[in-house]
């Protein structure tokens, strides 16, 4: 399940860090794989390391840039006063643990029209009702952003309508980890100085087996059939040479397990493509920070795949929603799903308290 964080540690953070999302964003780096993207903010909510923001590289299912600090840092009176008034909460006492994407909480935003609309999005829940129906979710996209290069995972926020037959992927203005992650998008950095157009994605369609052009038909917002039957695929239009996009999209090209902080920064349930070839999988792995190689400089690591303390589970769907799904079955709509699986492991949207 995604990590869960302690809701009042959380808002410790909000109320005391004094660091914009706006000023963070300026002085992201760029990966280092020669991929262009630039790395994501992430604040630590470890009992080592609380309020530490950190840049994440998007590319760290499998590998991936080290997890440093970022350039721009809380002052440290108020790190120290975040732990602080962390250790006087009781009845419990404070639950250290997790990452949270700075991006994804309209809190540390400076006031403006992009903490209003994510805030809009965010707090779109489920109602009454066993089926989750107009509620925000995460999907894992596939984003090609350089000629040749293997695309980069990236999650997007979507919304399942009042059916709970079809999610909505609402456009780039709205999307924090893409907003931040393709540089030109990037409204806070020196980089939209340069007055180079905003960048434009094509949606791949397996049917056609193509690139669908945006100037053809817009791409966002994206809408989906549910269950979700691929794994949703962009590529920026400036890119011209992408391979296996077909197999990526049917899942029959494996792809890495989505990394442990990815799958929890954001606070949302994922929703999972069914009847893939390759099954999507996560790792449940712990992040710890400390100093390494030398004084100066903390990072953030976890084990690694085949390592002690690395596990790998399977991304599946839950009994609430495969309610839905079998009643399609039961109209002649095939699956793709067993008919004899029950219990835990068919779950393929996954659990989370959410912030």
């Amino acid at each position: 399940m995604p990590t869960s964080v302690d809701n009042r540690l959380l808002n410790i953070v909000k109320e005391t860090l004094g660091v914009t999302v706006q000023q963070v964003s300026q002085f992201t780096r760029r990966c280092k794989l020669g991929l262009k993207i630039d790395h994501v903010a992430v604040v630590c909510l470890e009992r080592e390391g609380l309020g530490v923001i950190f840049e994440y590289c998007l590319m760290h299912n499998g590998f991936g840039c080290a997890v440093g600090r970022c350039r721009v840092q809380a002052e440290q009176a108020n790190l120290d006063r975040m732990r602080e008034r962390a250790d006087l909460l009781r009845d419990p006492p404070v639950k250290f643990g997790g990452w949270v994407l700075m991006g994804a909480v309209p809190e540390l935003y400076a006031p403006g029209p992009e903490s209003a609309q994510l805030r809009q999005l965010l707090e779109q829940r489920p109602g009454s009702g066993v089926l989750r129906r107009g509620r925000t979710v995460l999907v894992e996209t596939l984003f090609f952003v350089t000629d040749a290069e293997d695309p980069v995972p990236i999650p997007l926020i979507g919304v399942i309508d009042s059916t709970g037959m079809e999610l909505e992927i609402p456009g780039p203005a709205v999307q924090p980890v893409l907003a931040q992650a393709i540089p030109l998008l990037n409204r806070y950095k020196g980089v939209r100085a340069t007055r180079k157009p905003w960048p434009v994605f094509d949606l791949y369609n397996p049917a056609w087996q193509t690139f669908v052009p945006s100037k053809m038909s817009p791409t966002f917002p994206v809408r989906l059939q549910l269950p979700l039957r691929d794994i949703p695929v962009f590529r920026d239009a400036t890119v011209e040479q992408t391979e296996h996009v077909l197999d990526y999209a049917r899942g029959r090209r494996a792809i890495d397990p989505m990394c442990s902080l990815k799958y929890g920064f954001i606070g949302l349930d994922f929703i999972w493509p069914v009847g893939l070839q390759e099954p999507r999988t996560y790792m449940e792995a712990a992040w710890n920070v400390f100093p390494w190689p030398y004084p100066l400089v903390t990072v953030a690591v976890r084990p690694q795949l085949g390592e002690p303390g690395c596990v790998v589970k399977l991304a599946v769907e839950p009994r609430e929603e495969r309610a839905a799904s079998e009643e399609k079955d039961e109209e002649g709509v095939d699956l793709g799903v067993d008919d004899d699986s029950e219990g835990e492991e068919r779950l393929w949207e996954l659990d989370s308290d959410g912030y």
